[in-house]
């Protein structure tokens, strides 16, 4: 049974940025199956409202997520069993289906966090003042990676530097550390969209940040926050952290750049010997 918060869109600059929001909380349960169950458990969620999960702070919207969604399944839980499950008994309030700081599938599927996708239209001219590097070639080591990444097996493996930029961006900003697990899933694409430029995009499904709680209060991390997202105390709920996700996608499509270039120009001097 999964459990879950929503969604939107934000622009940045001449990159595009399209931003999702989806947590989730997955709870075990034993109970006896019937034809109603599904209509009973859809029921009673919807009885219990997501803005009743909330805190009466709105600013704890731009938290990460998790300690409110728990509090709102234990809520829900209770209106089931006060009503038409009387005998369920509760095995875990987290039966893992969320995969929280693991590597999973559903995540990179159906998102968690913030699904953000940042990108930008490269033009051959604007690329040479740069960089050597060739559109063509960029675009054929984003396939041959791909293809690979596919081969090893991997689910979230689609990128060159996601990891390091979000485990820069984490540590300054005072995020979960060990949400760097599942939020490094990216997926990197390329398509040649005329002869003279390139769209690179990078997707980030499972993006888990926050502007307040954990370690956003440390001094530091504060003031880098701050630093990124100027008066972020007075923006309208949720909207902090929503920039915070956008420029955090566009600092991670700006590596994958900066290093697909590099490649593509150590291929392209090694191709023309």
């Amino acid at each position: 049974m999964l459990i879950g918060l929503q969604n939107g869109t934000i622009k940045l600059y001449q990159l595009e940025t399209l931003l999702g929001n989806d947590n989730i909380r997955a709870v075990s349960l034993r109970q006896q199956y019937t034809l109603s169950t599904k209509q009973s458990v859809a029921q009673h969620i919807s009885q219990t409202k997501t803005d009743t999960w909330l805190p009466v702070d709105g600013h704890e919207r731009d938290a990460m997520g998790m300690n409110m969604l728990s509090n709102g399944v234990q809520k829900t839980l209770s209106t089931m069993q006060n009503g038409d499950w009387p005998d369920m008994k509760v095995l875990s309030l987290s039966g893992n289906v969320c995969v929280d700081k693991k590597v999973s599938g559903i995540n990179t599927l159906l998102g968690r966090g913030k699904s953000v996708t940042a990108q930008i239209l490269l033009r051959r001219d604007v690329l040479s003042f740069s960089s050597t590097a060739s559109l063509e070639t960029i675009h054929n080591i984003v396939e041959a990676n791909n293809l690979s990444t596919q081969k090893a097996g991997s689910v979230e493996g689609f990128s060159l530097t996601a990891a390091q930029t979000l485990a820069a961006v984490f540590t300054a900003t005072g995020q979960d550390l060990a949400q760097l697990v599942e939020s490094s899933s990216a997926i990197v694409s390329t398509s040649l969209a005329s002869p003279d430029s390139l769209l690179l995009s990078v997707s980030l499904p499972c993006l888990e940040m926050a502007t307040v709680g954990g370690g956003t209060g440390l001094p530091a991390q504060s003031a880098n926050l701050d630093s990124i997202i100027p008066n972020r105390q007075t923006l309208p709920t949720g909207e902090a952290v929503r920039t915070l996700c956008s420029v955090t996608a566009a600092l991670v499509l700006a590596s994958e750049l900066a290093a697909l270039c590099e490649m593509a120009e150590q291929i392209d001097l090694f191709n023309s010997d």
